[in-house]
C-alpha cells in the first residue's frame, strides 16, 4: 500500500525491469508526461522507466496496476490510499 495526503507532491518512479511491456495505471489520476500531455496509462518497454509526478488532489482508496491482465493476475497491483 502506498499512502499520500491531499496537497502533497507525489512522484511514482515506475521501472519496467524485465523484458516485457507494461502499462502503468493509477485509478482516479492523470498527470503530464515529458511532452506536457495528460496521461493515465503509459506503456513501458523492456527496461524503460516512467515518472508519474503530480500534486495530489483526489482523496480515496485507489487501485494501481499493470493493464496487462496476466501481469495484474500475477500480483502486479496494489492500493494507493490518499487521505484528505
Amino acid at each position: 500500500t502506498v499512502r499520500a495526503k491531499v496537497g502533497q507532491t507525489v512522484a511514482w518512479h515506475v521501472i519496467g525491469g524485465d523484458g516485457n511491456f507494461h502499462t502503468f495505471h493509477i485509478h482516479g489520476h492523470r498527470w503530464k508526461d515529458a511532452a506536457g500531455q495528460y496521461v493515465d496509462d503509459p506503456t513501458l518497454g523492456p527496461n524503460e522507466t516512467v515518472t508519474a509526478a503530480f500534486t495530489e488532489d483526489n482523496p480515496g482508496r485507489w487501485l494501481y496496476h499493470c493493464h496487462v491482465f496476466s501481469h495484474q493476475d500475477a500480483g502486479m497491483a496494489g492500493w494507493y490510499l490518499v487521505e484528505p
